[in-house]
């Protein structure tokens, strides 16, 4: 089942500050996974780990609206 993943970019914490990140949440049930970097691989990325977290039943493939190579 195809679900479109919302990205947003985001600040996260890193071991010496501030690092540039990408936040990727499911838009069905808003369950959501943080990644570093903002390329299209970091995004491939957290959708991988999202496949993983999503609570949403059966098998997933999500969609990144503007995250394409």
């Amino acid at each position: 089942m195809k679900i479109m993943a919302e990205v947003e970019e985001v600040e996260l914490d890193g071991e010496y500050g501030s690092v540039d990140g990408l936040r990727v949440a499911c838009s069905r049930c808003g369950e959501s996974v943080d990644v570093y970097g903002r390329s299209s691989s970091s995004a491939r990325r957290g959708a991988a780990e999202l496949r993983d977290a999503c609570t949403c039943r059966g098998s997933k493939f999500f969609v990144l609206d503007g995250y394409d190579d």
